[in-house]
């Protein structure tokens, strides 16, 4: 639930006219938005403590090996304190009033949220696994992958929205 509503706030927030005409309405979902996700942090906190991971949980059976997936545990992780890290940049530069900075932060917390979908298109474009142990390592290299796509993205937008304000600026 915290997940949908999270993903489900995030085009509203990034949308230019509904920040303008409804600036009370901007600040009340981004409130709800970085509650959400200190929830789903929490979520993450617990499934770690469980050890309900897919590493431990879904392939705990299994011996690791030097070619095993790419996102175990410590990848998890660290994409979990990334995630905690830019939405608290992102609530301290919105009450500061940076705008700019706002918006960067707010878009690397985005992708540091959504790899999740992006691994989930990228593990069914891959082939099928005829093992366990393949499907282990699927899972897992395509959420690194997921996660290096959606960082770089997301510092490529950074860049091309500072590119084209500049370009605002000296008409």
């Amino acid at each position: 639930l915290a997940g949908a509503l999270w993903a489900g706030i995030l085009p509203f927030q990034f949308h230019k006219g509904f920040r303008r005409q409804y600036p009370l309405w901007h600040r009340w979902m981004g409130r709800i938005f970085l509650t959400m996700s200190a929830t789903m942090m929490v979520g993450v906190a617990l499934m770690l403590h469980r050890r309900l991971d897919f590493h431990q949980y879904d392939f705990g059976d299994l011996a690791s090996s030097s070619s095993s997936s790419s996102l175990d545990g410590g990848g998890v992780v660290s994409i979990s304190i990334w995630f905690l890290i830019t939405g608290a940049m992102a609530w301290n530069t919105a009450r500061q009033r940076r705008f700019a900075q706002h918006q960067a932060w707010v878009i690397r917390h985005a992708a540091a949220g959504l790899w999740v979908a992006l691994q989930r298109l990228i593990i069914y474009s891959w082939s099928l696994p005829k093992t366990r142990e393949q499907q282990r390592d699927n899972f897992g290299n395509s959420g690194f992958v997921g996660i290096c796509i959606s960082l770089a993205l997301a510092e490529i937008t950074i860049v091309l929205i500072g590119q084209k304000e500049k370009q605002l600026k000296a008409q």
